[in-house]
């Protein structure tokens, strides 16, 4: 499990509230405000016909939300079987879409809190595709998703 780097305790540093998103082969970092909730992985509906990073639609607060598999659309290979304990993070849509307010990724456990400030260090990594930067929690390598880009591939599969 990663641990959060120290925290400044000086009230003039602005702390960002984030989530770690564990996946089976990265590990994402969003703000809090971009998730409205983790529940545990359910019956996914599957839609014939689309990519193979879309796994189909679960149902959660009587919506039909796509849940999708980020490793799964950033590397083009097929998703990996649920592991175990996974979970599911419903994220609250970024975009100007009417119709289109939560997405969902699906996890490999738990997510973790960490508080952020200014002095995350940046990671001189490759990006994959979907990824805006790399940056070290402490120790550990954590990737940003750019959510917007996620959206956008909703919309030209044409569920947005």
């Amino acid at each position: 499990m990663i641990q959060a780097a120290p925290v400044s305790t000086n009230p003039a540093t602005p702390i960002l509230n984030s989530l770690l998103l564990e996946l089976t082969d990265r590990t994402l970092l969003v703000p809090n405000v971009a998730v409205a909730e983790v529940i545990n992985l359910r019956e996914v509906e599957p839609r014939p016909g689309m990519p193979i990073w879309y796994l189909g639609e679960i149902i959660w607060r009587d919506l039909r939300v796509p849940l999708i598999s980020f490793e799964s659309l950033s590397s083009g290979e097929p998703p990996v079987v649920d592991p175990e304990g996974a979970r599911v993070v419903v994220l609250n849509s970024l975009g100007n879409y009417p119709e289109f307010h939560f997405l969902a990724l699906r996890l490999k456990d738990i997510p973790s809190p960490v508080k952020i400030d200014h002095a995350l260090q940046t990671a001189a990594e490759k990006l994959q595709p979907l990824e805006l930067d790399s940056v070290y929690i402490g120790d550990d390598l954590v990737k940003i998703p750019d959510l917007l880009a996620l959206e956008r591939k909703l919309e030209e599969i044409g569920l947005v």
